[in-house]
């Protein structure tokens, strides 16, 4: 079972609706051809496909070619999931080091033996025949496990082949989608799940809205104090969410402040929460089921700008930083396949697309942090309501990390117009909300020390809570475990936390196309940066919560 962030939407019936067309879901692991004893060490999850290490596509088939179309390319959907329990006599067993898959395909982190499969990504497959385009394309992708035990190493090699197509392209069809929505909760580190299950006849292309076909939210400003490190003093009015002191989160010992970050374990008592920055607006495809505002789904867009698009990270993938104790040196924004031609997890990064704000500051003297969350992955919803702006979203991010060690300015600002700081320091900026913070203003390269996975999974406009009787809300929270060596148990420097809850707040009837405001929560956990001061001030890995305070609106856009 593949699970991602919070929430997990396993498409289980035929087909399924993506960007637009209609595609098969992922129906089944491929080992990849090596040795029994260590096949389930890593395997392949291939879109429309399952068993044979050789996937044979047509071009323009929708339950295998992601991209829709008849264009003389396959675009197959890939992941690659790691200790899984499907292969019969092999034992998950922890990885010696990270694994590594070509292709510009990107392997997860596991923690111990556990079960895990990263991101889906897209793998081109040009036909060939020169202008004809009428021959069958090959393309192969490899992938090396390492583990501590025997046998020791799992090779594998996934054969992704294009075919022509014969006759014309298939149109568009009305398909049936099973969802089954799933909510984790992390409780002793041991995650137990509940289920709830819809099932939705998809409309064919184009889904259409009645006089709209777009949605939109803008992060607004939310409390003015957010509180200080372990939440003392506490955040001002107005609350979002809370920690309690039992996992039946009744007994609150915290308030959270509405569009405030809150990071780490029970030490995390000198980082203070941070202002989420204002100003910024994220763009969906907003689709309706047979004309239906009340049963609506919102699609990843690709906006107008890397600013508010919402389409995910690649295919081209570079170092950020480089590695110059490497023989050869390499420099930073050299093209990567891993993190082994970088400097280390998370800096073989995807080429950014799209961001999900500006940067984001966090003061903690002298260890001052710049983030800057690149959207990782298409970013979507399982559905959502227009007509009560209800929703729920996931938004997979890979937040880079940055240690600027400025206090007055964590970030650079953009100041009348022109940078402050940073890598395009006195160049030109358009300033974003209150903060002063722009995509155009970002930080020095040299500084970034990792890139962290966090899905903010659900961001929702229910409720949604993470508990652990133990404290231990994350994996590898605590007992400590690695460098990381003053892990507690707990949340936002209280120890004695059991219970994150964060209340989004619906928008109301969006159909009118006039803006409403709404509040969106999520409940997450954050890994560890690799920066051991920065990981023991902030308690990481922890969890974190976030509830922010928005205007939505529908749009009708040419």
């Amino acid at each position: 079972m593949r699970t991602r962030g919070f929430y997990v939407v396993h498409l289980i019936a035929a087909v399924t609706f993506v960007l637009g067309f209609a595609g098969t879901g992922f129906t089944g692991l491929i080992p990849g051809g090596g040795k029994a004893a260590s096949d389930c060490y890593a395997e392949f999850d291939v879109q429309g496909a399952s068993g044979s290490k050789k996937v044979t596509c047509t071009d323009g088939d929708p339950a295998c070619d992601t991209d829709g179309q008849c264009q003389g390319t396959c675009t197959f959907s890939v992941a690659v999931c790691l200790n899984q329990t499907n292969v019969q006599g092999c034992t998950p067993k922890p990885l010696k080091r990270p694994a590594h898959v070509s292709g510009g395909l990107t392997a997860p982190t596991a923690q111990d033996a556990a079960a895990v499969c990263g991101p889906s990504g897209s793998v081109a497959v040009k036909l060939k025949g020169g202008k004809k385009a009428n021959k069958r394309g090959r393309k192969k992708i490899k992938l090396t496990a390492i583990v501590t035990g025997k046998p020791s190493r799992e090779t594998d090699q996934l054969t992704l082949i294009c075919e022509p197509r014969q006759g014309a392209c298939p149109p568009p069809v009305a398909t049936t989608t099973t969802m089954i929505v799933t909510a984790t909760t992390t409780t002793n580190s041991t995650t137990t799940t509940t289920s709830s299950t819809t099932t939705t006849t998809m409309c064919p292309e184009p889904c259409s809205c009645p006089g709209f076909n777009q949605f939109s939210f803008t992060n607004t400003q939310g409390t003015a104090n957010c509180g200080g490190g372990g939440l003392v003093p506490p955040p001002d009015a107005p609350f979002t969410g809370q920690l309690f002191t039992d996992t039946g989160c009744s007994a609150k010992t915290a308030d959270l402040g509405l569009s405030c970050l809150y990071i780490g374990g029970g030490n995390s008592t000198t980082v203070p929460p941070s202002q989420i920055p204002d100003g910024s607006t994220s763009l969906f495809e907003a689709k309706c089921q047979a004309g239906d505002p009340s049963q609506g789904l919102l699609l990843a867009s690709s906006g107008t700008s890397a600013a508010n698009c919402t389409k995910g990270a690649g295919p081209g993938k570079h170092c950020i930083p480089g590695n110059p104790s490497a023989v050869p040196p390499v420099p930073a924004g050299a093209e990567c396949t891993d993190d082994a031609h970088c400097a280390g997890p998370g800096t073989c990064a995807l080429d950014a697309n799209c961001y999900f704000g500006p940067p984001l500051p966090i003061r903690n003297p002298p260890l001052d942090t710049c983030v800057l969350n690149v959207i990782e992955t298409d970013a979507s919803s399982p559905g959502a309501d227009f007509t009560t702006g209800s929703s729920i979203i996931t938004v997979p991010l890979s937040s880079q990390v940055f240690l600027t060690g400025n206090d007055d300015s964590p970030c650079p600002k953009c100041v009348s117009g022109s940078c402050v700081g940073g890598r395009n320091d006195g160049g030109a900026c358009t300033p974003v909300g209150t903060l002063l913070t722009s995509l155009d203003c970002l930080p020095d390269p040299t500084q970034l020390i990792g890139a962290l996975a966090v899905t903010l999974g659900p961001l929702t406009s229910g409720s949604t809570t993470l508990k652990a009787g133990d404290g231990n809300f994350c994996p590898g929270q605590a007992p400590a475990s690695g460098t990381h060596t003053n892990g507690l148990p707990g949340a936002f420097g209280k120890p004695a936390a059991q219970c994150i809850k964060e209340t989004g707040s619906p928008s109301g009837d969006l159909t009118d196309l006039a803006a409403h405001p709404g509040v969106a929560a999520s409940v997450f956990c954050i890994p560890p940066t690799g920066n051991g001061a920065v990981d023991i001030q902030a308690d990481l890995p922890g969890p974190g919560a976030i509830g922010l305070n928005l205007n939505e609106q529908l749009h009708q856009v040419p």
